[in-house]
């Protein structure tokens, strides 16, 4: 398992040979933790924040997940700012076929959860959409916009766009 074959002496190599580099903004945590088995995966994240921090002290971590955070302590203290994957789902039936408003609930629940140690929240819309087996057409320029203005209405400090290797 990656916990088992963690290098703290190359994380920390790595870190020194890049924390001076002009555009590093952040590092980034492990993908999306809450996915699988959200305990090892933290356990991962809290060796790799420990080797980062070592190494560069300078530069904030940032923590992505996808739709929700375990409720434990850990899950938001190994970061220093906080972002949601927002995955919607255009032409389907439920909460996240609409674009704006599961936009604009994620990154107001997210804010919700961040405001408890002053993190600043980045969401992470669509750029286009998921693959086409799961989403059958990408999303519209004025879902785009929903989706980006619902973001900073809600609480967004940042956005990264989230673009899928697709055919579309």
């Amino acid at each position: 398992t990656v916990a088992n074959s963690w290098d703290p002496e190359l994380g920390e190599r790595v870190g020194a040979a890049i924390r001076d580099e002009p555009n590093l903004l952040f590092w980034y945590g492990w993908d999306e933790p809450n996915l699988g088995d959200w305990k090892i995966a933290l356990h991962v994240q809290k060796m790799y924040n420990e080797t980062v921090r070592t190494a560069d002290p300078r530069h904030v971590m940032f923590g992505l997940y996808a739709r929700y955070i375990p409720p434990v302590p850990e899950a938001v203290e190994f970061f220093d700012m906080l972002g949601y994957d927002v995955y919607t789902y255009t032409q389907w039936e439920g909460q996240y076929a609409d674009v704006c408003g599961a936009m604009a609930a994620q990154t107001a629940q997210l804010d919700a959860r961040a405001a408890e140690r002053r993190q600043p929240v980045w969401m992470v819309p669509m750029g286009t959409a998921l693959d086409p087996v799961r989403v059958p057409r990408p999303l519209s320029g004025q879902e785009q916009l929903c989706q980006t203005y619902a973001a900073i209405i809600h609480g967004a400090k940042g956005l990264l766009y989230f673009h899928y290797n697709s055919t579309y």
